[in-house]
């Protein structure tokens, strides 16, 4: 059932983005053709080539993750910026969808909830579910971590790359199942004193082409090797 309900959400999302971007356009005055339907959709078909490029190491991830989970352990997701709320809501998703407790699956994310910058503020104080931000993990969590706890870090390469290193110093004095998903665009390279920090890393590059079509700029994505 949770496999079902996230293939129908993956679905739903392609649905009702092209939709609204579709909606974006007709309220902007720019006739929408069948062609640019097709175009918006076929962004998603490379998104979807990029990601599973990397399927082996995605399942070898998952696998890693799924241990830590039956042993009775944990699986923290450290993100920066976007990536930072994509973990807070990957990790509250398991709640509902796997009667997970909250400790099972936590995400955090740089700036905590200046970084969110969601309307009500500061949530801290409802308790320490709500502890969001790198540095309550470093405070309240990096402390009892143990070897089978598995850390998770996803940043982009143009993130603070300084602090990436820091705290992964601080997680791999804890354990030792420390991975990293980094997403670059073309030109980028992953520094040298980053990659020595994670023993698995899976590199996604994101080559970005703005063409003009149908009057408007359409985002391309696009696989691009792996240097």
């Amino acid at each position: 059932r949770s496999s079902d309900l996230m293939k129908g959400g993956s679905a739903t999302k392609i649905l009702l983005e092209t939709l609204f971007l579709v909606a974006h356009k007709a309220d902007s005055n720019v006739v929408v053709s069948e062609k640019c339907l097709l175009e918006i959709l076929r962004t998603y078909e490379r998104a979807h080539k990029v990601t599973y490029s990397q399927s082996k190491k995605i399942a070898a991830l998952v696998k890693q993750a799924g241990t830590s989970l039956q042993k009775k352990c944990h699986l923290y997701l450290l993100g920066w910026d976007t990536l930072g709320l994509v973990a807070i809501m990957d990790a509250v998703e398991c709640i509902p969808t796997y009667s997970a407790d909250y400790s099972d699956v936590r995400g955090f994310i740089n700036g905590g909830y200046s970084g969110m910058q969601n309307k009500e503020g500061d949530l801290t104080s409802l308790g320490p579910e709500f502890a969001i931000s790198h540095e309550d993990f470093v405070k309240n969590i990096l402390p009892s971590m143990t070897e089978m706890d598995t850390v998770v870090f996803t940043f982009t390469l143009d993130d603070e790359l300084n602090n990436v290193e820091k705290l992964a110093m601080q997680v791999k004095e804890k354990t030792s199942n420390i991975h990293a998903i980094s997403h670059a665009t073309a030109g980028q390279y992953l520094p040298i004193s980053t990659k020595k920090l994670f023993p698995s890393i899976i590199s996604i590059t994101w080559p970005i082409l703005f063409l003009e079509y149908e009057g408007t700029f359409i985002q391309k994505l696009q696989r691009s090797e792996e240097h």
